[in-house]
């Protein structure tokens, strides 16, 4: 988990599920967006000396602190389930805009997976991984709401990514995939199985008041 040390520096902190002991923070790790990859390296998001935010690697015990990837990302979205991949929101290659991106952690190009008209884009799958799920963040104001839709792909047999056309899917295409399924909900979390998925539902409740003044 990530939170504020008492010098209001964002620390990574490890705890165990049962707290059964206290957290302890991460030596030399300072950043957010935490998420534990192979061999349990951490990896999080951080800021470099130009205040340029990084996807980082270290270990539990704060040796081996590095740059997993070297290009400069936005939001740090998770790593695949073979720890090969890290999915981040990032500028294209090209320049030309933003995008939610799959960044190989042994180099090679990115792979732009998914747009949808959203600022950011949340990337999982299935246990069985039999499917990838793109849901995307629609920002009103000050919220950050759940998308209205979450696009489940298919995955062939033995890959980790359906196979993306090479601009990443937008919304007129995604539909057209073969096997395409889509859950009505944003904040879609897989489960144990490929048809069980758990996701939140929000409101917002306000009043209008009539006040005199003077």
């Amino acid at each position: 988990m990530s939170g504020r040390d008492p010098a209001g520096k964002a620390r990574l902190w490890l705890a165990p599920v049962g707290r059964s002991q206290p957290p302890v923070i991460v030596p030399n790790a300072q950043g957010d967006e935490p998420h534990f990859g192979a061999n349990d390296e951490v990896y999080f998001r951080g800021a470099d000396d130009e205040s340029r935010l990084h996807i980082y690697r270290v270990e539990k015990d704060g040796r081996g602190l590095r740059k997993a990837i070297s290009t400069p990302i936005q939001h740090f979205g998770g790593l695949s389930p073979d720890g090969q991949w890290a999915i981040a929101f990032a500028q294209l290659a090209s320049g030309k805009g933003l995008f939610t991106q799959a960044f190989p952690l042994d180099g090679g190009r990115a792979l732009p997976l998914y747009v949808g008209g959203a600022n950011s884009n949340t990337v999982s799958w299935t246990a069985d991984g039999r499917f990838l799920l793109l849901a995307g963040g629609i920002t009103t104001g000050a919220l950050l709401e759940s998308a209205a839709e979450t696009s489940l792909i298919p995955i062939p047999e033995g890959k980790t990514f359906p196979d993306f056309p090479a601009g990443g899917y937008q919304p007129a295409t995604i539909k057209e995939v073969p096997g395409y399924r889509v859950i009505s909900s944003g904040g879609v979390a897989p489960g144990p199985v490929s048809e069980v998925f758990a996701f939140t539902r929000q409101a917002v409740q306000r009043n209008l008041y009539r006040v005199p003044l003077p």
